[in-house]
């Protein structure tokens, strides 16, 4: 059991330092939407800033594929988020202007267009529907026999008719939420545009120490102490990876084993969880396992990915 919790929790702690390198604070760059959802924060001068989401919660699915007009299956979504694509529609030059600066390459427009077919589609379908309770409704009681197989007949060109663009419909809202949970999320207006040249600093607090002996950083101080091997862990996984060595890791699993008896302490349970997840899972805590820019390792030919934090297990429950 100890080995496995160690190779888990260095597995676990590598694949989120590879996630990691594509992560900047910069608006600049692509990021995946939270919970593939759109977020807006509004701020006055004078009072916290208040987030208002557009995506207030997100649903499981389960219905059986549909067919399509053609006769075609639709294959039905996992997930889906509750996107405020009346924000979108709205805002849309603000939500195209967003995901240009985040370098996240979508068409707005063409998001809006599919949500406003989708609107046409269900009135049609609703349309369907009442006549199909109409037609339902008119068959109680007694009639003539050529009455009644009117009905009867005219009830399952209702019926067939409406498989048939329920099926559209199912077609449709898996490629809206496909294409529009590629929004980033909105930025704060005052976040800076550009690389880490153009950050600002909002604040100090405390003044800066004087040492009187050249200041080391814990890179230099742990390779002097044997902690870290950045050589070998580069030659290994590439850049930016590091060994933990000797001491190093030694001091990795005092800090997890301090961690637990805190925690234990508090009344929480631990949990050893597995290191692959279903994509549906990865996806409802806000992060794309398929797209281009994704941070996320996948499993070719397979639904699962690797997670980079234990947390996102519990997206799942």
């Amino acid at each position: 059991m100890h080995r496995t919790f160690v190779r888990s929790a260095m597995h676990r702690r590598v694949v989120a330092a590879a996630a990691a390198r594509t992560r900047t604070t910069s608006s600049s760059s692509s990021s995946s939407p939270l919970a593939a959802s759109v977020v807006a924060r509004r701020w006055t001068p004078g009072r916290p800033a208040q987030r208002a989401t557009l995506a207030t919660r997100a649903s499981a699915t389960s219905e059986a594929p549909a067919l399509n007009a053609s006769g075609e299956t639709n294959k039905a979504l996992a997930w889906k988020a509750a996107i405020d694509f009346k924000f979108v529609r709205d805002n849309a030059e603000l939500v195209q202007k967003n995901a240009t600066t985040r370098k996240v390459d979508v068409d707005v427009q063409e998001i809006i267009a599919k949500y406003e077919a989708l609107n046409a589609l269900n009135f049609k379908c609703d349309e369907l529907r009442e006549r199909r309770n109409a037609n339902a409704k008119s068959m109680k009681g007694k009639m003539d026999k050529e009455v009644r197989d009117g009905l009867i007949a005219e009830g399952k060109a209702i019926k067939d008719e409406l498989a048939a663009l329920e099926g559209d419909l199912a077609g449709l809202e898996s490629e809206l939420q496909t294409m529009a949970q590629r929004l980033p999320n909105l930025t704060h207006p005052d976040v800076p545009i550009g690389s880490e040249e153009n950050t600002v600093t909002r604040a100090t607090v405390g003044e800066q120490r004087a040492f009187t002996f050249p200041v080391q950083n814990h890179v230099d101080v742990g390779e002097k102490l044997g902690m870290f091997d950045f050589e070998t862990g580069s030659k290994v996984s590439g850049s930016r990876f590091v060994y933990l060595t000797g001491v190093g890791a030694m001091l990795e699993l005092a800090l997890i084993n301090w961690a637990f008896a805190k925690v234990l302490s508090k009344g929480f349970k631990p949990m050893m969880v597995p290191d692959m997840v279903r994509s549906s899972v990865v996806e409802k805590c806000g992060f794309q396992p398929r797209a281009e820019n994704t941070q996320v390792y996948s499993i070719e030919n397979s639904d699962l990915c690797m997670a980079g934090t234990a947390g996102i297990f519990f997206g799942g429950g």
